[in-house]
């Protein structure tokens, strides 16, 4: 089968970005590593999240060096306006630190929204923030770093008027819903969230269920969300129906969960087959609907069809090297996104 697109993902360690076609078999290094040519600018560290924008260009989370790229000719940087991005209700000043004062740490999972606007998750600044087209930075959650934080007892529930005190710990994977729900993985307590607008923050999980299922991490195949905490989450993503997708590393599975319902559901189970260590990590999806796996024990990124109601079918598509080297997926988390 033809599918039109190609498939971006990055392997962290290495510091590169990979294309590949999956109709051609073509696989090329576009940012980062070989691709950079000794070009200080040019390089990657520890690449992580990764989207399209609407002008069609791949947007890269380069995490150590604490900005957002954008691939047009080159490898060009995403201006953030600082002036405008370091303030919410109650923060009058921009952020003093050592080091880069007027940076943002660690930009991890992105998501490109309708108007141009892009979301990002800053892991070590513990923020959220909405990227305009223009740069300017409009904050989402989490309390800036010109203003004390302390992460205490987990709030299962963080109502609309108190989120401007509320921390977040070391936000990655973002996704946002047509109706302006988000909903984001919290790494510092392996939780997923969500952002209801007008309404506030709340746990998709019980938090309760955290310890249990961590020493016990395999997920059933189906469950009330009451019953059921995620392990090691790993990354989010929306089907063209805006149907929410977990990705867990560690519990080796794909999971479909429905908030209204209050259910989830496995979809891929990699602990059927093989063993070892690693899971999926990334996961993204095709314009035809096709669901892409990137997954750490195998080294590897597959194709699958969703099918209602069971497991979704690995289709023939599957890339596992590089030409002359065989692929190195970090198991806490990768970019993964299908584009042009």
């Amino acid at each position: 089968m033809a599918y039109g697109y190609r498939i971006y993902f990055t392997e962290r360690a290495k510091h590169r970005v990979v294309r590949w076609d999956p109709d051609t078999g073509a696989v090329s290094t576009v940012a980062g590593a070989e691709a950079a040519a000794g070009v200080a600018d040019q390089q990657l560290r520890d690449p992580y999240g990764l989207a399209i924008d609407r002008g069609g260009h791949l947007l890269i989370a380069d995490k150590l060096n604490h900005r957002i790229t954008r691939m047009t000719s080159r490898m060009d940087r995403v201006v953030q306006r600082v002036e405008d991005g370091h303030r919410h209700p109650g923060a009058a000043t921009p952020i003093h630190r050592r080091g880069a004062p007027d940076v943002l740490q660690c930009p991890t999972g992105l998501f490109p929204e309708e108007d141009g606007s892009v979301l990002c998750a800053y892991s070590d600044d513990h923020t959220i923030y909405r990227i305009h087209p223009r740069g300017r930075l409009e904050w989402v959650l989490g309390v800036p770093p010109n203003r004390p934080q302390v992460f205490g007892a987990f709030r299962e529930h963080v109502p609309q008027a108190e989120l401007a005190e509320a921390c977040i710990w070391g936000p990655t994977g973002v996704v946002k819903r047509k109706d302006g729900v988000i909903f984001f993985i919290e790494r510092g307590y392996q939780e997923v969230r969500m952002l209801v607008p007008g309404k506030g923050l709340s746990a998709v999980f019980p938090h309760s269920l955290a310890l249990a299922f961590r020493d016990r991490p395999h997920a059933p195949d189906q469950a009330a969300l009451d019953d059921y905490h995620s392990t090691y989450p790993s990354s989010l993503a929306l089907d063209a129906a805006d149907q929410l997708f977990m990705a867990d590393a560690s519990q080796g599975a794909v999971m479909h969960i429905v908030v209204a319902a209050r259910t989830v559901r496995k979809v891929i189970d990699f602990m059927q087959v093989g063993g070892g260590k690693g899971g999926p990590v990334a996961l993204a999806f095709g314009k035809d609907g096709t669901a892409w796996v990137l997954e750490s024990r195998t080294g590897s990124v597959r194709s699958y069809r969703p099918v209602p109601g069971r497991l979704w079918e690995p289709q023939a598509a599957i890339l596992s090297s590089h030409p002359g080297e065989g692929l190195v997926i970090n198991h806490g988390g990768a970019g993964l996104v299908c584009g042009p």
